[in-house]
């Protein structure tokens, strides 16, 4: 009727039982063969037998609490509802625009949807069917095991797990957050607002982001592809990576841990400007602007052919800039510093260091220590395209011409070549410092041209010929 009632069975009923308007208590430990249907009330209903139905809840604030076998669905209604099952639901469980709270720690074979509300949902236990949120604020804790997908809704939603969703999650919009240290195969989409997520556990499948900025840190194994999207997204990797791994649109910044593996195909920056923090040796790193090496290890870069900005870190650092005008800073250790293609500022910094320009004008800064400037063809210094060096130290510092000519290399001061078809330098003083021509096929005129900044005077002992 319509009145608080109180309805305590524990035998069998063949039937439905229908409440009215009124804040109604049922409890069953014996057997109903019908369907339960709760009145527009506060009611609570309590079960540890057997309800061979469905149950469905009104409007108001229901507690139902299970620790027998329901074998239909349950529907939770439009209030703020209390679903605590630890027993077995064999159907969909269905909450309303309430904020319901819904924990599972025995076994539910069917969907569980949420609603519009701010919703709880935690499982320890077994959910063989599908996750779904709708529009509010929802929390998803899983500890147990989830065999369907799980697919969040607009607002702004938690998911923490440390157990195993077996078909992958969707975040759907809003600004939401994944933690996990749990299992979770079929993938991570990361939905359209600007979300985190936190991966320590496993992840088998891919990682895809959104429209928004997307904060990703990567503490375990992901076997799939990252691919970020749009936004000005953050990745942080001390993990495993084992796909390819792409930022996308957006200034993005990639941060790889002393301990990531350099596993991925490839790494890419995407467009905008992006950025590089890495702690181990990069190579396969594309359409990264800046490059940053940290900490003391002995690391190397390999850049792509866009204009590169590469600072290295206290070790010993091996750095090449591939192609493009690069600015490259090697401070302390002692570096190995190559410009490749483009025309290339080189700073070595502290240390002894080897500055490569490649080809192209460059500007080389040897810095403090025992440098060597190395050059190994024509075009690394052209006549109409010069190096300069900025700061050559004599009797520390010195030209390494070794590997320029097949034969020997004569050196003649300021005198001019002979054009004896052997290859010769010379140099010539400057309003600036001086010019080093070199003769390298020994006809008499110069192939190349190095200029020195503020320096008089060169002699034989600064090269290695």
């Amino acid at each position: 009727g319509e009145g608080d009632n109180l309805f305590d069975n524990s035998g069998t009923l063949q039937g439905d039982v229908t409440a009215g308007s009124g804040a109604d208590a049922f409890t069953n430990s014996g057997r109903v063969s019908g369907a339960l249907v709760l009145g527009e009330c506060d009611n609570r209903f309590n079960n540890s037998g057997t309800l061979q139905g469905d149950v469905t809840a009104g409007s108001g604030a229901d507690a139902f609490t299970n620790v027998g076998m329901v074998t239909g669905g349950v529907a939770l209604g439009e209030g703020a509802n209390l679903f605590d099952t630890s027993g077995t639901v064999l159907g969909d469980v269905t909450a309303g625009a309430g904020s319901d709270r819904f924990t599972n720690s025995g076994l539910v074979t069917g969907a569980v949807a949420l609603g519009d509300g701010a919703n709880l949902f935690d499982n320890s236990g077994t959910l063989q069917g599908d996750v779904s949120a709708g529009s509010g604020a929802d929390a998803f804790t899983n500890s147990g095991r989830v065999t369907g997908p799980a697919v969040l809704g607009g607002g702004d939603d938690k998911v923490t797990n440390s157990g195993r969703l077996e078909a992958g999650i969707d975040l759907g919009a809003g600004n939401d957050i994944l933690l996990n240290d749990g299992v979770i195969h079929g993938g991570v989409i990361l939905g359209t607002g600007g979300n985190t997520a936190w991966l320590a556990g496993a992840v088998y499948g891919s990682l895809t982001g959104g429209a928004h900025a997307d904060t990703v840190e990567i503490l375990g194994r992901l076997t799939g592809d990252v691919r970020l999207g749009d936004g000005a997204d953050t990745l942080a990797v001390s993990g495993r990576i084992e796909g390819a791994v792409e930022l996308g649109t957006g200034d993005d910044l990639l941060k790889l841990r002393d301990t990531a593996e350099p596993t991925p195909a490839w790494w890419s920056g995407g467009s905008g400007v992006d950025q590089l923090l890495s702690r181990i040796d990069v190579a396969d790193m594309f359409d990264f602007e800046f490059i940053t090496l940290k900490g003391g290890d002995d690391l190397g870069v390999f850049a792509d052919r866009i204009a590169n900005t590469i600072t290295g870190n206290r070790g010993a650092n091996e750095i090449d800039g591939g192609g493009g005008g690069d600015a490259i800073a090697g401070r302390s250790g002692a570096d190995i510093l190559i410009g490749q293609a483009g025309a290339d500022v080189i700073d070595a910094g502290f240390g002894a260091d080897i500055l490569v320009g490649g080809r192209g004008a460059d500007r080389l800064t040897g810095g403090l220590g025992r440098d060597s400037f190395v050059y190994e063809a024509i075009n690394d210094s052209l006549k109409y395209k010069p190096d300069l060096i900025l700061d050559f130290d004599r009797g520390r510092d010195r030209v390494d011409l070794s590997a320029l000519a097949d034969g020997p290399l004569s050196w003649r001061g300021t005198r001019g070549f002979t054009g004896s078809g052997d290859g010769e330098l010379r140099y010539e003083t400057t309003r600036h410092g001086l010019d080093l021509r070199i003769d390298v096929d020994g006809d008499g005129r110069a192939d190349m041209l190095i200029e020195f900044d503020g320096l008089g005077t060169l002699g034989a002992r600064d090269f290695l010929l």
